[in-house]
């Protein structure tokens, strides 16, 4: 059944451009941010140890000047972790990580900062071993003690949401 030509045009009446253009402003304001982000945007990449545990070294208390006011105290750990073989290439010295211990029934505290100071490779076992100190301010220590083992999550390397797609694509 045919709509009556008197309805069509009271339909067109209530029709307002301006919610039309209003909704076309929003949608082109959260395209252009989305843009943004998948272009602009740099996201870590990280890899996991096989292992890593803290050695028998004392535990250091270092203090830092870095600028007017008080000195800050941070604690120093070092850390030795494995890391598979393909992982040659991806790891430097001062390449900064992130040190999870695991506590009593798995559980895993939280993150400890560390920074890359040696790495060894041992071909007889695939491996690479890494040294690493951390570094923990004294106002929210983690306790650390010698033998405790944990995972290091070292940061490979930073890049675009658009990059990570790209590489994504080319491997499938």
């Amino acid at each position: 059944m045919a709509r009556p030509f008197s309805l069509t045009l009271r339909s067109m009446e209530s029709d307002h451009p301006k919610t039309v253009m209003i909704f076309l402003l929003i949608a082109t304001i959260v395209l252009f941010a989305w843009n943004i982000w998948f272009f602009g945007a740099k996201l870590s990449v990280y890899e996991l140890s096989i292992n890593a545990k803290v050695t028998k070294q004392p535990e250091k208390r270092i203090r830092l000047f870095s600028g007017p006011g008080r000195p800050v105290e941070i604690k120093q750990n070092v850390i030795i972790a494995s890391f598979p073989m393909t992982m040659k290439k991806s790891i430097t010295r001062n390449q900064r990580g992130l040190f999870f211990p695991i506590l009593k029934q798995e559980q895993i505290s939280e993150a400890v900062d560390c920074v890359v100071e040696k790495i060894s490779v041992q071909p007889e076992d695939q491996l690479i071993q890494v040294r690493l100190k951390t570094i923990q301010h004294m106002n929210r220590p983690v306790y650390l003690q010698p033998g405790m083992s944990g995972l290091i999550k070292l940061e490979i390397e930073r890049c675009t949401p658009f990059a990570m797609l790209i590489e994504w694509l080319r491997s499938s």
